[in-house]
């Protein structure tokens, strides 16, 4: 465990990033919870595949944690993603793409990370907000292809708090310091 004076979340990250010592590399909101196998399951599923980059699925909860589930069926459901398949579930607009899906791809959470990678792509330090969107299609190119597995194994919790629902705010304007 280590501490810095607050500088932002991308810093954060990147002062964690770059002491990281293991093969991969994780990121968990303070807010939101994963499974108690989803760390075993994705590297499990990233040693198979020899996968830079495992994506999954994410579950919305409610603030309490109340319809959080335990039980997952860890059967396999693993889809390989091209860099343009996963820059466009990233980017459209298409409503065939499940909107959870759509959410994952743009944000570092919901993922794991061969070290490498997040390592040879630092966050924007001068970003306040949304470092991790524009820091996601540098990660996507660099592992060239993107595994995904339709399971939740990431538990965002519903807040009226947060960040992307506190609603209009004129400092969000201004994104870089």
């Amino acid at each position: 465990v280590f501490s810095q004076p607050n500088q932002g979340v991308a810093s954060a990250r990147n002062n964690g990033v770059q002491r990281a010592a293991g093969e991969y590399i994780f990121f968990v909101d303070s807010d939101d919870c994963i499974n108690q196998r989803t760390l075993e399951y994705v590297v499990d599923i990233a040693k198979k595949y020899q996968a830079k980059i495992v994506q999954f699925n994410m579950k919305m909860v409610d603030a309490d944690f109340s319809n959080y589930t335990e039980e997952i069926s860890c059967s396999e459901k693993v889809q390989k993603f091209s860099v343009v398949e996963a820059l466009w579930n990233l980017e459209c607009d298409d409503r065939s793409i499940p909107v959870d899906l759509r959410i994952v791809s743009s944000v570092v959470w919901g993922k794991l990370y061969v070290s490498e990678i997040l390592k040879n792509n630092p966050f924007p330090d001068h970003m306040r907000i949304h470092e991790d969107q524009m820091k996601i299609h540098h990660l996507y190119k660099d592992a060239e292809t993107i595994f995904y597995i339709n399971l939740p194994l990431y538990y965002y919790k519903k807040s009226d708090n947060s960040l992307i629902r506190v609603g209009w705010n004129p400092d969000r304007l201004v994104i870089l310091d």
